[in-house]
């Protein structure tokens, strides 16, 4: 019996050492599993239990993960926040400094130390020192009115963008022109051309060679007078700045060019204002309507470079003179057809069409809205020199040889007939049985008169 318990006694003891040893061991691998759950490892963030096969790691690491792609993504927000709000200051401060830039280049000054007697003298001393220059000439005119019934628009507009150099004898000018013509409520029709002219002085005279739209070049030998166009301009200029007239000068400058240049305006006599034009060979009314420009004049708007003191602009506008010619005109065409009808006495037999025509007829009017002609000097310096193409040089046809003459008066007849519609025999007493007899020059009156340049 002391056996038993000795022997149940031991075995007690030990199993109690081992259920000891059991929870030690159970308490290492617990402890274990939880040193694994932590450790990081460079691919998934976490070391995988041997007892588990990885899986306690795997929701670690995939935890671990998670809260590193939230702080990537806060980080990542801020960073283009940051971006967004730097981008978004340039765009402000571009746009300002477009802003003034563009104010710096179109804004105006007051004018004040100096008068317009002292702008002129300023700009006079420089004239004879121009040697280059580079220009935009623009001429345009907008009419309608009707006439005989019908209502008619005519519209035109000519630019011409020119350059020379002076000493060298050389100078280039393109020229495009637009035509707009419309009776009634017909289809517009427009007409437009362009050119190319070069002229040149050579040992044996000045050379103007040209191409028109078809690419053709021509040549012609013209005066120097004719020629050189610059000294026709400072012949302009001096006869401008010699006028008796009373300028004003405006009390604020104007941008021409991005710079700033004084304003000056004047009224001149129309009669001056066509001798400068004739600088030009520009005719506004023919020779036998020059009694319409009697007592009438013509605004004139002269800009000058502020710093350089050079001619900036010069624009005169034609359009109360012009208007004023045409009404006088019509009155006095009104007033002669009155007068033939009471001379005539009244048929009582007459064509009822006839009147119609007649009433129409004391209807007509002409309205100008616009008919004026600008220079802008757009420098004083040409960047490359001026060379006339050797193809010009080398196919020019002489203007003569190819067949430029002056129209024939069947050519002036058909003109005015089918192309413009005028009532020749009505407002001329020309008509197809005495058209050959009407000379050149009256041919050229009536087209000044009716087209105006």
């Amino acid at each position: 019996m002391s056996d038993l318990k000795k022997n149940w006694g031991a075995s007690a003891r030990e199993s109690e050492k081992s259920e000891k040893d059991s929870r030690k061991t159970s308490s290492k691998i617990e402890k274990s599993k939880r040193s694994d759950r932590t450790k990081p490892t460079a691919g998934s963030g976490s070391v995988k239990s041997r007892n588990d096969g990885g899986k306690s790691g795997r929701v670690g690491g995939n935890r671990d993960a998670d809260a590193g792609g939230k702080k990537d993504r806060t980080r990542m927000q801020k960073r283009l926040n940051r971006l967004s709000f730097i981008m978004g200051g340039l765009v402000v401060v571009v746009l300002l400094v477009g802003l003034l830039i563009y104010y710096l280049q179109s804004s105006t000054k007051k004018v004040s130390g100096i008068t317009a007697e002292e702008v002129l003298a300023l700009a006079a001393s420089n004239i004879s020192s121009i040697d280059e220059s580079t220009q935009e000439w623009e001429f345009s005119y907008d009419m309608e009115g009707s006439y005989g019934g019908s209502t008619y628009l005519n519209t035109l507009s000519l630019g011409v963008d020119f350059m020379e150099q002076q000493s060298e004898g050389v100078a280039y000018m393109e020229v495009t022109q637009k035509m707009v013509n419309q009776t009634d409520d017909e289809d517009a029709e427009t007409a437009s051309s362009s050119a190319v002219s070069y002229i040149e002085e050579q040992s044996d005279g000045w050379y103007n060679y040209s191409s028109t739209d078809d690419g053709a070049w021509y040549y012609a030998v013209v005066e120097e007078e004719t020629a050189d166009i610059l000294l026709r301009e400072k012949n302009f200029l001096t006869t401008l700045h010699g006028l008796d007239v009373t300028w004003t000068l405006a009390e604020r400058t104007k941008r021409v060019e991005k710079q700033h240049a004084y304003v000056l305006t004047a009224e001149i006599p129309a009669e001056e204002a066509m001798e400068l034009l004739n600088f030009f060979d520009m005719a506004l009314v023919s020779e036998d309507a020059t009694g319409y420009l009697t007592g009438k004049t013509v605004e004139i708007t002269y800009a000058i470079y502020e710093e350089s003191g050079l001619p900036a602009e010069i624009s005169i506008s034609f359009t109360e003179l012009y208007q004023q010619i045409w009404d006088e005109m019509l009155t006095e065409e009104t007033a002669t057809d009155t007068d033939a009808d009471s001379d005539s006495g009244t048929d009582e037999d007459s064509d009822d069409s006839e009147d119609d025509t007649d009433t129409a007829e004391d209807d007509s009017e002409l309205t100008v809205n616009k008919y004026d002609a600008t220079i802008i000097f757009t420098g004083y310096e040409v960047e490359e020199d001026i060379v006339v193409p050797d193809e010009a040089k080398d196919t020019a046809t002489l203007e003569e040889a190819a067949g430029w003459t002056e129209p024939e008066a069947k050519e002036w007849y058909d003109y005015f007939i089918e192309n413009r519609g005028t009532d020749l025999e009505g407002l001329y007493g020309i008509t197809e049985d005495n058209y050959e007899s009407v000379s050149e020059e009256e041919w050229e009156s009536i087209y000044y008169h009716e087209i105006g340049y």
